[in-house]
């Protein structure tokens, strides 16, 4: 998928289908986070607004608004790149 994305023309589009592609890289953490609402559906629903954004690409359409489940994604992306630096803090020590 990724070759195919440095071929979008659109740079705002581009972005979003990256933003998604990232997430589902991280698959595993937007499941196992229920705290932090991760579910087993959010990366469906992440997929979900990647294909919206490619369907309104495709219409000639504004992108959607970021949509809750990429809003969340970004909360435990967030969560999960603060953990990492604290591990990386704590090997230097």
């Amino acid at each position: 998928m990724e070759p195919a994305v440095f071929r979008l023309g659109d740079d705002a589009l581009r972005k979003r289908i990256e933003e998604v592609l990232s997430y589902m890289d991280m698959v595993y953490d937007l499941t196992d986070y229920p705290a932090h609402g991760g579910s087993l559906m959010l990366p469906s629903e992440v997929c979900r607004y990647g294909l919206d954004c490619l369907g309104a690409a495709v219409r000639n359409r504004p992108l959607p608004a970021p949509s809750p489940a990429i809003l969340k994604a970004r909360e435990i992306d967030a969560v999960e790149q603060d953990r990492m630096e604290i591990a990386r803090q704590e090997d230097e020590c």
